[in-house]
C-alpha cells in the first residue's frame, strides 16, 4: 500500500510540474514580442489608359512590375519567417524570374526553404478529394431528407449574414466595432510610410489631380504618405512600408472582449429557446412541486 502511494505522490508531483510547465509556455508566448515587417514597390506604366479603358483594352502599352518582402520574427529574431515575391508583367507572357519564395530561419543559423520542401512532396491524389467531397454531398443529401439541412441553395444557415448586416446597422454595434478597431490600431504600434510618384501624360490633369489629393490628405491629416508628380510620364511608381510590434496576449485579450460584449454576442451565441408546448408541459410539474 504504501509502494503504491508513494508511486501516486510522484505521478501527482509530476503532473503539477507539467501543468506548470504548459502553463509558462502558454505565458511566455503570449508576453512574448512578435515583429511583423511589410514593404513593397511596384510601378505601371500606361496607367492612365489603364484607368481610361479597362485592363481589357488598354493595348500593349500597359505594364507593371514590382516586388514585395514581408518577415516575421520572434523571440527577439530567433524564430524568423520570410515571404519575397516579385511580378512583371505586360499585356503578354510572364516576365521570367517572377514566383513567390518562403524562407524559415532558425536561432539565426538555420535556413528552411518552403519551396524545395513543397518540390519534395509527392503529388496528391485528387481521387481521395473527389470521393471525399462525394461522401460530404451524400451526408447533406441525407440530412436533407431527414429535415437536419437546410434547402438553402449555398448551403448555409438562413439568416447567418442577414443578422451581421442587420447588426451593422445598430448604433451600439458599430460603436463596439470603432472602439475595438482603435484597441487593435493601439496594440499593434503600426509604422506606416508610403511614396507615391505619379504622372497622367498630360501636365495640366497632373498638377490639377495632384493639388486635390494634397488637399484631401491635408484635411486628413494623413502625413505617412508623399506623394510625387511627374510632368513628363505617364507612371504610376508605388512604394509601402508596414512595420507592427505587439503582444499576442495583447491581441488576443482585444478580440476576446470584443467578442464577448453584448452588441457582438448575439453573432456566435445562440441561446436555445424552448418551444412553447415543452414549456405548457413544464408548468403543471412546477405548480405540483410548488403546491408540495
Amino acid at each position: 500500500m504504501e509502494y503504491v502511494l508513494f508511486i501516486l505522490t510522484i505521478l501527482g508531483k509530476l503532473m503539477a510540474v507539467l501543468v506548470l510547465f504548459v502553463l509558462g509556455v502558454l505565458l511566455f508566448a503570449l508576453t512574448a514580442p512578435i515583429r511583423l515587417k511589410f514593404s513593397g514597390a511596384g510601378s505601371v506604366r500606361g496607367w492612365a489608359a489603364l484607368l481610361e479603358d479597362g485592363a481589357e483594352e488598354a493595348g500593349p502599352g500597359v505594364r507593371g512590375e514590382g516586388s514585395f518582402q514581408g518577415q516575421v520574427s520572434f523571440l527577439g529574431g530567433l524564430v524568423e519567417a520570410s515571404v519575397v515575391g516579385r511580378w512583371g508583367r505586360e499585356k503578354a507572357p510572364a516576365v521570367p524570374g517572377t514566383g513567390i519564395e518562403t524562407r524559415f530561419r532558425f536561432l539565426r543559423t538555420f535556413t528552411v526553404d518552403a519551396g524545395k520542401l513543397r518540390a519534395k512532396r509527392p503529388a496528391r491524389r485528387t481521387g481521395t478529394a473527389d470521393s471525399g467531397r462525394t461522401a460530404r454531398v451524400k451526408q447533406v443529401e441525407r440530412g436533407r431528407k431527414r429535415g437536419r439541412v437546410s434547402e438553402s441553395p449555398s448551403g448555409r444557415r438562413p439568416g447567418g449574414f442577414s443578422q451581421i448586416l442587420e447588426s451593422i446597422g445598430k448604433d451600439e454595434f458599430r460603436a463596439e466595432l470603432i472602439r475595438a478597431i482603435k484597441a487593435l490600431y493601439r496594440a499593434f504600434h503600426l509604422e506606416v510610410r508610403g511614396e507615391a510618384d505619379f504622372g497622367l501624360g498630360d501636365p495640366g490633369a497632373t498638377g490639377m489631380v495632384y493639388g486635390i489629393a494634397q488637399g484631401v490628405m491635408g484635411s486628413l491629416g494623413i502625413t505617412a504618405l508623399t506623394l510625387t508628380p511627374n510632368f513628363e510620364e505617364d507612371v504610376l511608381r508605388v512604394k509601402a512600408y508596414v512595420e507592427a510590434r505587439f503582444l499576442p496576449g495583447a491581441v488576443l485579450f482585444v478580440l476576446v472582449r470584443t467578442m464577448l460584449s453584448r452588441p457582438v454576442r448575439p453573432l456566435w451565441w445562440k441561446r436555445k429557446k424552448i418551444a412553447p408546448s415543452a414549456a405548457s408541459r413544464l408548468i403543471p410539474t412546477v405548480k405540483g412541486h410548488s403546491s408540495l
